[in-house]
Order: structure tokens, then sequence, then C-alpha cells
């Protein structure tokens, strides 16, 4: 574990500091706008050229594997353990006048389904961030902001619940849950 963590801060900064660029990675001309890290899966959004993912333990220029949401700008991910044996990526975004939904979820990689329902359409322009904590159920107990509003997905919910709105001037800048 100690061998992988100077990897872990290598990949990060670099994908960071070259997002625009990263052919040394695989994922050239993508225009990325989400990367994290999570439960041994590094996930990555982009602007309309869908989700990339790999496991953390097979990290290759050419191991990228796509989940296809090409219809949207993917603004946040979250890869996380989802039950005994499986792990999930939540995926924020920003709608367009294709897709009205939010949040997605894919399991195993597997083609992205909408969980967006609670999500309240008037007041958010986009999900910028997702958190949340690993248990059994498909994305898990998570967490979800977006412009002046803090989200919550109770443990075997299928609705998001308004937990927080700011009530000042300004958005939530970012999330994270413990």
């Amino acid at each position: 574990m100690k061998r992988l963590f100077p990897l872990f801060w290598f990949l990060l900064s670099h994908l960071l500091i070259f997002a625009q660029n990263v052919e040394y990675l695989g994922l050239a001309n993508l225009h990325l706008t989400a990367l994290k890290i999570n439960s041994g899966i590094i996930a990555v959004g982009t602007n309309y050229n869908g989700v990339f993912w790999q496991q953390f333990a097979d990290i290759s220029d050419s191991g990228w594997n796509k989940i296809n949401i090409d219809s949207v700008n993917v603004t946040a991910v979250y890869p996380h353990k989802s039950g005994p044996l499986g792990w999930a990526i939540g995926i924020g975004t920003e709608p367009n006048l294709d897709n009205s939904e939010f949040i997605f979820c894919s399991f195993l990689g597997g083609t992205p389904k909408p969980m967006s329902y609670g999500i309240d359409t008037n007041h958010i322009l986009a999900i910028s961030g997702i958190d949340g904590f690993p248990d059994p159920t498909i994305c898990g107990e998570t967490f979800a902001i977006g412009g002046r509003k803090l989200y919550r997905r109770f443990f075997q919910d299928t609705i998001w619940h308004s937990v927080y709105d700011l009530t000042y001037e300004g958005n939530f800048a970012s999330l994270k849950v413990r």
C-alpha cells in the first residue's frame, strides 16, 4: 500500500495540471471535468465524452473503460463500494435539452441509470459534488451538492431529500463526507 501512495499523488497532480492534454495516460483531447479516486477505482468525468474508469491496481495508458453517458457534461464522479462484492460510480451532471437528469449511477461500469428523483430542477444548474458512505445499496447513502442546495439520499431510498439550503448569496463549492 505504501508503494501505491506516491503513485496516487503523481496521478492526481498530473491529471489536475494537465487535464486538457493527458495523452500519456490515454485520455487525450477528452476535456476532463471531474476526477475521484475511491474504493480502488479511479473515475474521470468528461465534457460530453462519457466517464472513464480503471481499477487502481491495473493502471495503464490503454486500460480505461468507458461508461457511455455522452450526452451530458459530467461535473462530478463518486466511485465507491456497493454491495458485498461490487462497486458503483455515482455521476453528477449538468442537464441539457436532450437529457434533464442530474444524477446517474453505474454499477460495475455498466449502463448508467438515472437517479435524480427529488432533485429540484428550479434551483440547480448542475451537480457539482457527490460523496457519501459505502453501503449495500447501489450508489450508497450519498450526499450531493448543486448550486445552493445540499441533498441526501438515505440508505435504500430512491428519493433525494433537500437537507440544507443556502439562504444567502453564494453556492456550495465542495463536498466531503466522513
